[in-house]
C-alpha cells in the first residue's frame, strides 16, 4: 500500500492498529512488546488509564495569556520536584533545546557584556539535541546534515574532556546529562563535577539535556540528580508527557530573571493536554520511583547471561547492548518476527527503552528473544 506519510526511518511489514499497556497489535492479530518505546517516548505504556481520565476532564488547550489554575498547579509541581526555580513550556525538545541557547546567549551579554569575544557554547562532542537549526548545530553526532546541510550556525564549539573548553571564549556549556544518541554512555562523577565547578567559577551557564534521561528514566527523576548537583537549566520532552508531544525548560531563578517578553513564545507550549501527562508521569513517579532500579538490574542480569553480547550499557531503563560482530539490525529484524520490537539504526548496538513499568516477566521475554535472534544469526 502507498503511503503518503513522508517518514524518516525504515517501515516494517506489519501496519500497526493500536498499542495498548506494553503491546502494539498488528494488523495481522500479532501482539509485539514494545521495549523501544519511540525512544522512550511511552513512559508507561499505551492508553494508561489514569491518564485517559485526565484528558476527558480538560480542554486541549487554554490560552497563555490568561492564568489557568490547573497549568499552574502542574508548573508548581514540576518545579519542586526537580528543584528548580521557573518553567518553560514548549511543545518539544528541539525547542526547549533552543531555548537553552537563547538563554546561554541573553547571559553572556547581560550578566557577562562579552558580545563578541566570549561566544561559544560549548557542546559534548558526539552529542544530539534536536533537528531545527539551533539544536542540530549544537549537536555533533549526525553525519548526514553537516554533509547536506552546511553551513551550519556558527557560536558552537564541541569538546570531550574538560580541558578542552577554553573559558575566555566559553558563554555556555550545554550536553546531555546521560548520551543517549543511539547508545547509553554515562559520565564519570568527576567529570560532571568539574564541569559544574568550572562553569561557577567563570560565571557561564551549564544547561543540561534531559530529553532522554529524564522523567524518571534512570532512576532518578532527572538524572544530573545521580551527579548530586543541579544545572542552570535543564530541558525535558519525550517521555516526560507520556505519549503527549510537550516539552519543558527549568532554569535557576538567576538565569530565569533574565528572561524577558518576547525572549520566545510558543503558541501551544501551555496546552493543558501536554501538561496532564507530565501530572500523570509525576503521579506514577511518586508511586513507583524504586521498581525502576530492581527491573533495570533484572533485565541486565538477563542480558548478562548472553555470552555473545560484548558490553551491557544502561542507567536505570536505557540501555545499550553491543556485539563484535555488525549484527545488530539482524538480530533487531529476528526479534520483530518473534513479536519483540527494538528497531535499531546502528550496526553492532541495540538500544532499548522500555516502559517504566516492565515486568520481570516482560524482562525476560525481552531477553528470551535476543538470545534466539543472535543464534540465528550464527
Amino acid at each position: 500500500m502507498t503511503s503518503n506519510f513522508l517518514r524518516s526511518t525504515d517501515i516494517y511489514p506489519d501496519p500497526i492498529l493500536y498499542g495498548l499497556g506494553h503491546q502494539l497489535v498488528g494488523k495481522s492479530g500479532k501482539e509485539y512488546l514494545d521495549f523501544f518505546c519511540d525512544n522512550g517516548v511511552i513512559t508507561y505504556g499505551y492508553q494508561p488509564a489514569g491518564l485517559q481520565q485526565k484528558l476527558y476532564d480538560h480542554s486541549p488547550h487554554m490560552p497563555q495569556t490568561l492564568e489557568y489554575p490547573k497549568r499552574e498547579e502542574i508548573i508548581a509541581r514540576f518545579a519542586k520536584l526537580t528543584n528548580m526555580d521557573k518553567v518553560f513550556v514548549t511543545t518539544g525538545g528541539s525547542e526547549a533545546n533552543e531555548l537553552m541557547i537563547k538563554m546561554i546567549r541573553i547571559w553572556n551579554r547581560k550578566v557577562n557584556a562579552h558580545p563578541e569575544d566570549k561566544w561559544f557554547i560549548y557542546c559534548y562532542k558526539g552529542g544530539y539535541h534536536g533537528r531545527t537549526y539551533g539544536s542540530l548545530s549544537a549537536s555533533d553526532s549526525a553525519s548526514y546534515h553537516k554533509q547536506y546541510l552546511n553551513p551550519l550556525l556558527p557560536g558552537f564549539k564541541y569538546f570531550s574532556e574538560v580541558h578542552e573548553i577554553n573559558w575566555d571564549e566559553c558563554a555556555g556549556v550545554m550536553l546531555a546529562s546521560v548520551y543517549g544518541y543511539n547508545d547509553t554512555w554515562t559520565y564519570s562523577h568527576n567529570f560532571m563535577e568539574q564541569l559544574r565547578i568550572l562553569t561557577r567559577n567563570n560565571n557561564v551557564p551549564l544547561a543540561l539535556d534531559e530529553v532522554q534521561s529524564g522523567a524518571g528514566r534512570t532512576g532518578r527523576f532527572s538524572a544530573y540528580e545521580h551527579y548530586g548537583f543541579e544545572p542552570d537549566m535543564a530541558c525535558y520532552a519525550k517521555g516526560i508527557g507520556a505519549g503527549i508531544p510537550i516539552g519543558l525548560v527549568t532554569m535557576k531563578k538567576d538565569i530565569a530573571n533574565l528572561f524577558d517578553a518576547g525572549v520566545h513564545y510558543n503558541t501551544f507550549g501551555g496546552n493543558i493536554w501536554g501538561l496532564l501527562g507530565v501530572e500523570y508521569v509525576m503521579d506514577k513517579w511518586e508511586s513507583q520511583a524504586n521498581n525502576i532500579m530492581e527491573g533495570s538490574e533484572w533485565f541486565v542480569d538477563c542480558l548478562q547471561k548472553i555470552p555473545e553480547i560484548k558490553e551491557i550499557r544502561n542507567i536505570g531503563m536505557m540501555f545499550a547492548i553491543e556485539f563484535e560482530e555488525p549484527i545488530a539490525k539482524q538480530v533487531s529484524r529476528y526479534c520483530y518476527d518473534a513479536g519483540l520490537f527494538i528497531p535499531t539504526f546502528r550496526e553492532r548496538v541495540i538500544k532499548m527503552a522500555p516502559a517504566l513499568d516492565t515486568s520481570d516477566n516482560e524482562f525476560s521475554f525481552a531477553a528470551d528473544k535476543i538470545n534466539k535472534a543472535i543464534k540465528k544469526c550464527q
